[in-house]
C-alpha cells in the first residue's frame, strides 16, 4: 500500500512538472519548482531533464532539470549543466557557470568533462587576451599621438631662430 501511494506521489509529481517549468517562464512558480527539487531525487531530475533535451528538444526546460539534478550531486547532470552553459544552450552562455560544474563533473569521476574543461579554459584565456589587449591599444594609440607631436616640436626645436641665422650661414 505504501509503495503504491509513493509510485502515485512520483506519478503525479512527475506530470506536474512540465505544467510547474512551463509556467516558471512567467517567473511565477519558484516554489513549485523548489517543492519539486525536493520530492525527486536526482536520478528523476536527471531523467526529466534527458527527455527534454532530447525528446522535447526544450532546452531552457531541461537545463532547468539538469541544474537542479547537478545540485544533488549528479555527475552527468553537472557535465549536462556545464556543456549547455559553455554553449548557451538553454540559458545564457556563462563561461564561470560552465567552468564550476565541469570542475566538479572531472573532481567526480566524468571523463567527457575533461575535453570540454579545456575548451572552457581556452576560452576564457582568448577572452582575457583579448581583453588586455583593448588598453594597451589605448596605450599605444595615445603614445603614437604624442610622438607625433613630439616629432612636430623637435622639428621647431631645431629650428633656427631668425635673429641668429646670420650666425650660421
Amino acid at each position: 500500500m505504501k509503495k503504491k501511494i509513493l509510485l502515485l506521489i512520483i506519478f503525479l509529481s512527475t506530470i506536474g512538472t512540465s505544467f510547474c517549468m512551463k509556467r516558471k517562464r512567467d517567473g511565477s512558480l519558484e516554489k513549485e519548482n523548489q517543492l519539486i527539487e525536493l520530492y525527486l531525487n536526482a536520478k528523476e531530475l536527471y531523467q526529466t531533464g534527458k527527455n527534454y533535451y532530447y525528446q522535447y528538444k526544450e532546452y531552457e526546460q531541461a537545463f532547468q532539470y539538469f541544474k537542479m539534478a547537478a545540485k544533488k550531486n549528479h555527475r552527468e547532470a553537472q557535465f549536462f549543466v556545464a556543456q549547455m552553459s559553455y554553449f548557451g544552450l538553454g540559458c545564457k552562455k556563462d563561461l564561470l557557470q560552465a567552468l564550476k560544474y565541469c570542475k566538479i563533473a572531472k573532481k567526480r569521476g566524468n571523463n567527457k568533462s575533461i575535453q570540454l574543461l579545456q575548451d572552457i579554459r581556452d576560452e576564457i584565456l582568448i577572452y582575457l587576451l583579448e581583453e588586455i589587449k583593448k588598453p594597451i591599444k589605448l596605450i599605444l594609440n595615445s603614445k603614437d599621438s604624442e610622438d607625433d607631436e613630439d616629432d612636430d616640436t623637435k622639428k621647431d626645436d631645431n629650428k633656427i631662430p631668425d635673429h641668429l641665422a646670420h650666425l650660421y650661414t
